[in-house]
């Protein structure tokens, strides 16, 4: 899994990334400085930086 966070979320994202991780599960978490500028990238750019597991994101 990936967890996406922009600025103050950022922080939230990685203490549910601990969370997870005490649980078994791992989570990768992705800093979006800029979720706008972000969804202009073509999808092969995305790809590269989520790679293939599931998203998670307030507007992805």
């Amino acid at each position: 899994m990936t967890l996406i966070a922009t600025g103050s979320e950022v922080e939230i994202a990685l203490a549910a990334a601990d969370l997870l991780a005490a649980q078994g599960l791992r989570a990768a978490v992705v800093s979006a400085p800029s979720f706008e500028l972000f969804a202009q990238q073509d999808k092969a750019a995305r790809a590269a930086v989520l790679g293939d597991a599931p998203v998670s994101g307030s507007r992805l």
